[in-house]
């Protein structure tokens, strides 16, 4: 014999599941400054303000070399010595983690969001945000 819940306590256990799913504002913040932390690197530092002075700019290896003045391979095994990641992958981690930081504090729309952080085409942010995080940014805005 199945026996089942009452419609009433079967939506409070689908609020409680969802709850548990959905990362607090709290975590969010704790994942940014973890982020921030790891890499606090004087260079990762500078490298990562440069980008975030200029987040609608497309902004290349050799943009960077010229500002810091190292050559382009410096600058390319410097950000992957330091990072763990190609300096286009690290350049893509710090405006998505600028976007993260927008979607917790601000109420502006995702699409805005995308285009402030540098992303020109919202479907390719989608798809990077959700690698990059494991959920889609309407889910951390919910």
């Amino acid at each position: 014999m199945k026996t089942q819940l009452h419609p009433h306590f079967r939506q409070h256990f689908m609020l409680v599941d969802k709850q548990a799913l959905t990362p607090s504002f709290g975590t969010l913040q704790q994942k940014i400054a973890s982020w921030r932390q790891d890499h606090r690197d004087p260079f990762l530092l500078k490298i990562r303000n440069i980008v975030e002075e200029n987040l609608q700019d497309e902004i290349s290896i050799d943009d960077l070399a010229k500002i810091v003045y190292y050559s382009r391979v410096q600058v390319f095994r410097k950000i992957k010595a330091l990072s763990g990641q190609s300096p286009s992958r690290f350049i893509r981690t710090i405006r998505l983690y600028k976007a993260l930081e927008l979607l917790c504090t601000t109420d502006l729309k995702i699409s805005d969001i995308a285009t402030d952080v540098g992303f020109s085409d919202p479907k390719y942010f989608f798809r990077v945000f959700r690698i990059e995080f494991g959920e889609a940014p309407s889910a951390i805005r919910s």
